[in-house]
């Protein structure tokens, strides 16, 4: 079972200065790695990433994290694991275009920004598991609808199921085949 952690980040609007807003970002994003960690009874690590960003895996601990002003996530795993944050709002049109092909807008039948977000965030998901960035995101594929609880994917020929949780305007998604998701909201740390 894998052991997503959610922490909202209070008052970490535009009014704080950036590197401080980026900073809180960071840290809840670790405290949420290290939650996970001992919800799943994994180690601990320093979350550090390579020369290119990519985490680094240590003692088979395998881990991922996303971040927004408002919220963070992190889930830690004995495998490859991939997990993306967003708060559903309005964005430009033309993203739609950057995310979905049009046979995958086509087959979710819809094309509204609840819609978008869950193409978004499970192709953020399934490409984080795969340690490759977003230039890659041509080769993630939707093949199941996106629909409220779960998606099917491909990357580089091979199926993905990523599952979503939802809380007000929050969307996260993690690719949880076949262990199943067990999410957690935490409440905000202190300083």
């Amino acid at each position: 079972m894998l052991h997503i952690v959610l922490i909202p980040i209070p008052d970490n609007g535009r009014d704080v200065p950036p590197r401080e807003r980026i900073r809180r970002q960071r840290d809840a994003a670790a405290h949420a790695l290290d939650e996970s960690a001992r919800l799943s009874g994994l180690p601990r690590l320093a979350w550090e990433r390579d020369a290119a960003g990519v985490p680094v895996f240590d003692r088979g601990v395998c881990w991922s994290l996303s971040h927004k002003p408002s919220i963070a996530a992190g889930v830690v795993a004995a495998k490859p694991v991939g997990v993306d944050v967003e708060v559903v709002q309005p964005r430009n049109e033309g993203l739609w275009e950057y995310v979905a092909s049009r046979e995958e807008q086509d087959r979710a039948g819809t094309r509204d920004w609840p819609m978008f977000f869950r193409f978004w965030t499970a192709k953020e998901a399934v490409l984080k598991a795969n340690r490759v960035g977003l230039s890659r995101l041509d080769d993630c594929r939707v093949i199941d609808a996106p629909y409220r609880d779960s998606a099917l994917l491909t990357f580089a020929g091979r199926p993905l199921r990523v599952t979503y949780f939802h809380s007000g305007d929050v969307l996260a998604a993690v690719t949880a085949e076949p262990d199943g998701a067990a999410w957690h909201e935490m409440p905000a740390q202190n300083g």
